[in-house]
């Protein structure tokens, strides 16, 4: 279901710093961050689900980004978690925003067109190198609000399993530490382990949890169980829980950082690290 906090366009040596969390099953096979061999043409770098493909998070080497969450409604409970199994994969969103030429904005508005298509998601996608980045939901906060692409503006931002930054305690909570250590971060280079350690391995349940409920509908009980930006309780029986836990860093000069502490076989956490420039590849133009 995942939590992710960003800061866009504000530290004088990073054009974004990003912090996610993904929630999953823990049964669910997944390969840490790697360089996908089969990707060739546009060089994803990211992990990846084993079972649908595709990445909740992962970045080009030409400075293509994209990260997802999950949507949590008052019908995923109906169900009991279970989700449409003819619906188009999620995780395939991200990498077809690799692969695709069009601006983050052209992209989610053709998302936008088959929005219906899929199982409920949150997507951000974004372009180092044209600097900019847009989000879209298909399912909007609110019945009657309408399905609409936004282009984001700098500063901190939050995201979880309901509308971006909306007001829940673990989101505000993240935003509020992640700010803390950026401001003392000094040069270009990110505290990765302390980010992990103090914003995303976080599992302090949150005191007041009406905002959250007042938009999922779920269950009060479960959703205090689900409050914290760590999580780790079973849901309706089976084990579910924070699998990994990523830093992203973006320098203005085009060099990426990626950073990835997960949950791999036999239950033992391994850090993963990359780093890569986006400057030698050729800037194409949009596709219109």
């Amino acid at each position: 279901m995942c939590i992710s906090f960003w800061l866009l366009d504000e530290h004088p040596a990073f054009w974004l710093v990003l912090a996610m969390n993904r929630d999953e099953s823990l049964a669910r096979p997944s390969q840490p961050i790697h360089l996908w061999e089969d990707e060739e043409e546009c060089e994803i770098v990211g992990g990846r689900d084993e079972v649908g493909g595709g990445t909740w998070l992962g970045i080009t080497k030409s400075g293509r980004l994209a990260f997802l969450t999950n949507v949590r409604d008052r019908e995923n409970f109906r169900t009991r978690g279970l989700e449409k199994t003819d619906a188009t994969s999620r995780g395939a969103l991200p990498t077809e925003f690799f692969k695709s030429r069009k601006s983050p904005v052209a992209y989610l508005e053709e998302v936008a067109k088959n929005a219906h298509n899929y199982n409920g998601f949150n997507l951000v996608v974004a372009d180092v190198k044209h600097k900019e980045m847009a989000y879209f939901s298909n399912r909007p906060s609110g019945s009657s609000s309408p399905l609409k692409v936004h282009k984001l503006t700098l500063g901190l931002h939050a995201l979880s399993n309901g509308s971006l930054d909306a007001h829940w305690p673990k989101m505000e909570r993240g935003k509020k530490k992640l700010k803390g250590i950026l401001s003392s971060v000094q040069g270009d280079s990110l505290p990765n382990e302390l980010i992990v350690e103090q914003v995303l391995d976080d599992p302090t349940p949150a005191e007041d949890i009406s905002l959250q409920v007042a938009e999922t509908e779920w269950p009060v009980e479960l959703e205090q169980k689900l409050s914290s930006v760590f999580v780790n309780y079973p849901i309706f029986g089976l084990p579910y829980g924070t699998r990994s836990m990523s830093v992203v860093g973006i320098r203005r000069d085009g060099i990426v950082s990626f950073f990835e502490r997960g949950l791999e076989d036999g239950g033992v956490w391994k850090d993963h690290f990359m780093q890569f420039s986006t400057q030698p590849q050729e800037q194409r133009p949009y596709q219109l």
